[in-house]
């Protein structure tokens, strides 16, 4: 996957949008529309909560692209250090965090959460010794995580 392609699947993760996004030709921007009637399971959160689970998805989007950036640099020291950060250690440092986190969200979404932090844990312990073929690799499953969270959940307003 070139850079281009993925700097679009991660743009696309981003908004929360399920389509599949060409670098070239341009996307019509119809095909990017979600349909009105929004069929991902909706999650009711507000406040501290609310503010939490966007910056989560922000942090994560954030690493995507740092790492991405160090496996092209070859920068396996800062791939290790990235994908640590959003690892699973980090829920036992994080400020804030919603006690009753399992109870706000809808059932898979921790799953899917839990799967990813995973996944970086493994990305932070190959980083030495994987090949920068097999660090993307696992960047791109990482990716496909966030669309199929993205395609099935939605933060409700």
């Amino acid at each position: 996957m070139g850079f281009h392609r993925f700097g679009a699947v991660l743009w696309v993760c981003a908004l929360g949008w399920g389509a599949t996004v060409q670098a070239e030709p341009a996307p019509n921007t119809q095909e990017l529309r979600l349909p009105a009637d929004d069929p991902r399971t909706p999650i009711h959160v507000i406040g501290e909560d609310r503010a939490w689970m966007l910056g989560q998805m922000r942090l994560f989007l954030a690493a995507l692209g740092q790492i991405n950036g160090a496996i092209a640099s070859g920068d396996r020291a800062e791939v290790a250090r990235t994908a640590r950060r959003v690892g699973m250690k980090i829920e036992e440092s994080e400020p804030y965090r919603p006690s009753n986190w399992r109870s706000l969200t809808p059932p898979g979404w921790g799953e899917m959460a839990r799967t990813v932090r995973l996944g970086f844990d493994r990305m932070a312990d190959q980083a030495a010794t994987a090949s920068p073929e097999n660090l993307n690799a696992e960047l791109a499953e990482q990716v496909q995580i966030c669309v199929a969270c993205h395609q099935t959940f939605r933060v409700a307003d």
